[in-house]
Formats: structure tokens, C-alpha cells, sequence
């Protein structure tokens, strides 16, 4: 190799080894919300699933799903709702994601929503673009944070 030359950065070793390490941390730093309910039919009038503040209270997660549900406009539908940061912790980044089913129950796609600097005991109201227009029912798959 000719000294003026340098390889493109995605050809060093050292920044693989940067990204597995990025995408294991994120992996790994989640908290267990998972499965939380499965949504409408699109274009349904939305619902509101809350859980009772009385009985989270002492077991309540860093990250919880308070309400979600599907909202549908004339080209998109979303799934929103409200994530509530229950820690004393500013979360740098969280994301929330949910799996995306059609009415026979086959997994047709996917949907996820993101925020950075979550502040401590704040709320975040997320709005999730599922590009399925198709699918009946939805699941929580995870909601992450660090």
C-alpha cells in the first residue's frame, strides 16, 4: 500500500469493533416492558391503555408505557402514546418498539420511535410510523434507554 493512501474508515478493524460494542451496549441496556397489549384496527376510534400509578409505584421501571394506541391520518398510520421516565436519570437516548401483525396473526412489520436527552421524572409522547398500512394488531416489543 502506497504511503499517501489510507483505507476508508469502515475498513479498519478497530471501527467494527466500535460498532459491536455500540450495538451490544444498546442491547443490553433495556429495561423488561415488553408486551404491554396489542393495539386496534387501523382507523378505529383509538384506546387508552393506562396502568394503575398506585400499584406501579414501588416496582415501576425506569421506562414505562402509560398509554398507547393507533392513530390513523389520511396517508400514514402511527402508533402514539406516552413513555413516562420513572428514574431520577436522564436517559440520553430511548426508543420504544413494537411488532406489527395482520389479522391472521403473521408478523407483517415492524415500528419504532426514538428520543435523545429524556430529562429525569419527564414524559415523552412518542408517534411511531408503521409503514404497514395493513396490519390489525400490535405489540410492544421493547423499550430501551441509557
Amino acid at each position: 500500500m502506497s504511503e499517501g493512501v489510507k483505507k476508508p474508515i469502515w475498513k479498519r478493524w478497530w471501527f467494527w469493533l466500535a460498532v459491536i460494542v455500540i450495538i451490544f451496549a444498546i442491547g443490553t441496556s433495556g429495561e423488561d416492558n415488553k408486551d404491554l397489549g396489542t393495539g386496534t384496527q387501523p382507523g378505529a376510534t383509538p384506546t387508552t391503555v393506562t396502568s394503575d400509578p398506585a400499584a406501579s409505584k414501588a416496582t415501576a421501571p425506569g421506562l414505562e408505557v402509560v398509554e398507547h394506541s393507533i392513530q390513523k391520518d389520511q396517508y400514514s398510520t402511527y402508533i402514539v402514546g406516552t413513555v413516562k421516565n420513572n428514574s431520577s436519570k436522564q436517559y440520553g437516548y430511548a426508543q420504544i418498539e413494537f411488532n406489527l401483525y395482520d389479522a391472521s396473526g403473521a408478523q407483517v412489520g415492524s415500528a419504532m420511535a426514538n428520543i435523545n436527552n429524556l430529562e429525569p421524572n419527564g414524559t415523552w409522547k412518542f408517534k411511531a410510523l408503521a409503514f404497514e398500512d395493513d396490519f390489525k394488531t400490535y405489540k410492544i416489543k421493547d423499550v430501551t434507554g441509557f
